[in-house]
């Protein structure tokens, strides 16, 4: 009966998942799979979950029978905190005076609950899908076909003022800031034990990176050495590329307990993408100026390329993986080829002048490494844990960032994770936690000079991801709504 239950709990969050909804230069930003976030993220070598597919699509041919996996952080809490934010940089002392305001931090917090992974494995042919089945794994074949949220990114601070005394000036400062960064990886999965120790695997995808983001930051100050100033600065973009992708795979067991796996990247093929932005900034007294640019172009973004090893061992009641990944930038990580259209105007003065324009993000060459582990207490139940890094894979920000540039921060990060597992026959249910700590830079607006630009703030940020997870084979999803169904008047 338990089984029945944890069965159609499975699938009824299967069935329930909501639309995809975090990260910009963070290549493991969001959970892909349930058992492998809770080990730290990893599943180079002993992946059988939905992220098999995305971290080395030759696990795929380990799990078990046909059924559907998912992964789902119905629950997550993010606070993000900026130093310096509404002072961030230097300040038109013949303007402001010896500007020191208090406060000047900005603290958000954040709730979100979305789905992240969904995949079908299907079987080929009449071999057993068990590696213990009998004992000859030769020859045996899966397929998938998944969904990955790999990467995304949100935040928001809109309707925030802010007030603040320094010396005899006062300021005034209404801001709405919003930001969203994801990335879905959609395709079919391969994978076969060409002997009984080795098994090959390859994964295509279609890439979607979709970005956005809306700035809007007006300051009124006076009481200073000079007149009253104000300032605008009102900034948005919307972008998205369309690429195709690959990863090929192999594992290899060394023995009746160890294995290796290894997993490559193939370089992406961009097949199109879109990018148009709008800025309109000007200082509004005590002399008055504006420019007001849009653009519209092209864009392309590419995930770097991917090595990655794992090495893992199944001794009795304890699993053990410890993975490395190495990210090599494919310049560059962002790219928008525009054409502006820009209009200055100062005092009754109007200037109108285009051009071309490209922008460039670029990346450096990172190492991620995880480890992980899951101790069974039972045949029944067993407890996960792990812990990983997550580099940042964009280069220094600038310390003056151009307005419409998609690098708008620049975050690492450190996550440690547990949970527990709930095993029947041919299903499983975890639930868990991952807790994480970042540290890094972001962009903000100094309205303290003219006229207003973009500078770098210091950025924390603390966030917890409540994972619910898991697997069933369309078998017992077929046999338990029967039973469900039979049981109605």
């Amino acid at each position: 009966m338990r089984v029945r239950i944890a069965s159609l709990a499975v699938f009824l969050l299967c069935a329930a998942r909501g639309p995809f909804a975090l990260a910009q230069g963070n290549l493991r930003a969001s959970p892909t799979g349930g058992r492998s976030v809770l080990m730290g993220g990893t599943g180079v070598a002993l992946g059988r979950d939905a992220a098999a597919p995305f971290l080395n699509p030759a696990t795929v041919a380990r799990i078990d029978d046909t059924g559907v996996a998912f992964s789902s952080n119905f629950y997550s809490f993010t606070t993000t905190q900026f130093t310096g934010f509404h002072q961030p940089g230097p300040v038109d002392t013949a303007q402001f005076g010896a500007l020191k305001l208090p406060e000047t931090d900005l603290s958000r917090g954040r709730i979100d609950g979305l789905p992240s992974t969904l995949c079908l494995f299907l079987k080929l042919g009449s071999r057993a899908a068990s590696p213990a089945s009998d004992g000859h794994p030769a020859g045996r074949q899966k397929i998938a076909a998944c969904l990955g949220n790999v990467e995304r990114q949100l935040f928001d601070a809109t309707g925030q003022g802010y007030t603040g005394n320094s010396g005899s000036l006062h300021t005034a400062q209404a801001l709405s800031i919003a930001r969203r960064w994801n990335r879905l990886f959609v395709g079919p999965t391969y994978s076969v034990y060409a002997t009984d120790r080795l098994a090959v695997g390859a994964s295509l995808y279609v890439m979607s990176t979709t970005a956005s983001s809306t700035w809007s930051v007006d300051t009124v100050s006076y009481g200073g050495p000079e007149s009253a100033s104000a300032s605008g600065f009102d900034t948005s973009f919307n972008a998205y590329s369309i690429d195709l992708g690959g990863l090929f795979g192999l594992i290899y067991h060394l023995d009746g307990h160890q294995i290796v796996g290894l997993s490559v990247s193939a370089p992406s093929l961009h097949v199109l993408g879109a990018y148009k932005s709008t800025a309109t900034i000007g200082q509004f007294a005590p002399s008055p100026s504006e420019t007001l640019t849009t653009a519209t172009g092209g864009f392309i973004s590419t995930p770097p390329m991917r090595v990655s090893a794992g090495l893992g061992a199944e001794m009795g009641r304890l699993r053990i993986e410890v993975d490395a990944s190495l990210w090599l930038p494919v310049q560059p990580f962002a790219r928008s080829e525009t054409q502006v259209s820009q209009t200055s105007l100062v005092g009754n003065v109007a200037t109108l002048r285009g051009y071309n324009q490209v922008m460039d993000v670029d990346a450096t060459t990172i190492v991620d490494t995880s480890l992980g582990l899951e101790w069974f207490l039972n045949p029944s139940w067993s407890l996960l844990g792990g812990a990983s890094t997550d580099w940042s894979a964009l280069d220094a920000l600038p310390q003056s960032p151009p307005p419409g540039t998609v690098a708008e921060t620049r975050l690492h990060r450190l996550s440690v994770s547990f949970g527990v597992g709930m095993h029947g026959v041919a299903s499983e249910l975890l639930l868990g936690t991952e807790l994480s700590y970042g540290w890094g830079q972001s962009i903000a607006v100094d309205p303290y000079v003219d006229p207003p630009r973009l500078a770098l703030v210091d950025e924390h940020a603390f966030g917890v991801v409540v994972v619910v997870a898991g697997r069933t084979s369309l078998a017992v999803v077929r046999e338990t709504l029967s039973r469900v169904i039979g049981t109605q008047p």
